[in-house]
């Protein structure tokens, strides 16, 4: 289902799961299994936003549904769009969440726009990666993250230079991370999943696909590589964000585990962006 599921699906989406008709879509994302779209609706003031997955991607929907039930009701200082629906979508193979359109303005955007400042948006990053880890309870069936058996399962996968560069690190992210507390993770917070809404006095956070039960550290290194802040200044802006707890080792040990991770997914195997990805391998295999 390359480019994602279509307009069509948006639009049977909202006439079976809300029961209305629309006058507009637009698409907002799409990738080959998961595709997002504004629809404006013929009986209601608002527009709403459909995600859509791939049969294949039911799983990633179920983890979303539950983590916008779970945090509906509050979350201290963030909170996430309404989800009015959710269910598969009669005559596609897709399954749909429908939730209130938080608006356009990211913190992205205001990064692109020169309206925040990169070392404030990091802090920012930092802090609520620190809220959203102190979320009491994680919903049921939250994936578990086993950093040793992930480790283990990439060393076989990679090549003998880089398996050898990387042994040592890898080896501490497996050690030191069975010792930490495991907290409820993100797994995939950037300044495009955090939305602005002009008319509200709290970020919205979106994009749960990525849950997983880990060490909080696990979590901001993934942040980290995301962003590439890579530097150790902009790494100290993300820690003073998330305040006093993290183990610098971990997180230094988390940094490369990702990031060798990505490149063998992104570079290796879908030949994605090597150029990106061979500069990350460099800077956390340097010695």
């Amino acid at each position: 289902m390359t480019g994602g599921p279509g307009w069509q699906a948006a639009v049977a989406a909202c006439q079976a799961l809300l029961g209305a008709g629309f006058a507009e879509t637009t698409r907002l994302s799409s990738a080959p299994a998961v595709a997002v779209y504004r629809v404006r609706l013929l009986d209601r003031p608002h527009p709403v936003v459909v995600k859509l997955y791939a049969g294949r991607a039911r799983r990633k929907a179920l983890l979303e549904q539950r983590a916008f039930t779970a945090l509906a009701t509050g979350c201290g200082a963030f909170t996430v769009p309404r989800l009015h629906a959710a269910g598969p979508v009669p005559g596609f193979d897709v399954t749909a969440l429908v939730l209130d359109d938080a608006g356009p303005s990211s913190l992205h955007d205001l990064l692109q726009s020169g309206a925040r400042a990169r070392g404030a948006a990091l802090h920012q990053l930092g802090w609520l990666l620190a809220a959203f880890h102190q979320q009491p309870h994680p919903p049921p069936q939250t994936p578990r993250v086993d950093v040793a058996g992930q480790v283990a399962v990439l060393q076989r996968r990679l090549p003998a230079p880089v398996r050898g560069a990387a042994r040592a690190v890898l080896a501490r992210a497996a050690d030191h991370a069975s010792a930490r507390p495991l907290v409820w993770c993100h797994g995939d917070l950037h300044p495009g999943n955090v939305l602005l809404p002009a008319h509200h006095d709290r970020p919205h956070l979106i994009d749960f696909e990525q849950t997983v039960v880990a060490a909080a550290e696990y979590d901001l290194a993934q942040t980290i590589v995301t962003v590439d802040a890579f530097d150790p200044g902009e790494q100290d802006l993300l820690a003073g964000g998330y305040g006093p707890g993290l183990s610098p080792d971990l997180v230094a040990a988390l940094v490369a585990f990702h990031t060798v991770r990505g490149w063998w997914w992104a570079a290796l195997r879908e030949g994605r962006d090597a150029s990106l990805w061979e500069n990350r391998l460099r800077v956390v295999l340097r010695p």
